[in-house]
């Protein structure tokens, strides 16, 4: 983990005083697409596939993942105009590893966030593991809109 970069990150937010978002929760760099991908590559282990497939990775996993997030993220702020939306496929920080991400992440919901609306394919995705760690009540109320999908 970098933690001047995630320290940066989190300043950032917390500078603009940002409250009751709505946090579109999708797979990024995971999910259906990864797994297709392990599948046909016969390669199980995740950092050994984006390590030996990096570009074939970045093609068919994260930027197809990356566009459906912008398009749910674009639906969510449609949905709830009222209130800011944090799509967390747009954070691309230097020197930030996967668990730095989680952390991340998981301190922007804690922070920040009112509202989590579940994208199409979330179950798949590694974001789904990392809702496990959050303690129950926190007080974010889970939503899957029909329009979100």
């Amino acid at each position: 983990m970098h933690r001047p970069a995630l320290s940066a990150a989190l300043q950032a937010f917390a500078s603009i005083e940002l409250t009751d978002a709505v946090y579109v929760a999708c797979p990024i760099s995971s999910g259906r697409r990864e797994l297709e991908l392990m599948l046909a590559a016969a390669e199980f282990d995740r950092a050994v596939l984006r390590a030996r497939l990096v570009d074939r990775w970045a093609r068919q996993v994260l930027e197809p993942n990356r566009r459906d997030a912008r398009a749910a993220a674009r639906r969510a702020r449609a949905r709830y105009p009222e209130h800011n939306v944090v799509n967390p496929s747009e954070f691309d920080i230097e020197g930030l590893d996967q668990p730095g991400y989680d952390q991340l992440c998981e301190r922007i919901i804690r922070g920040h966030v009112g509202r989590i609306v579940l994208a199409d394919g979330w179950e798949l995705s590694r974001a789904r593991g990392s809702r496990r760690s959050w303690p129950p009540g926190w007080g974010c109320p889970w939503r899957t809109p029909p329009a979100i999908g």
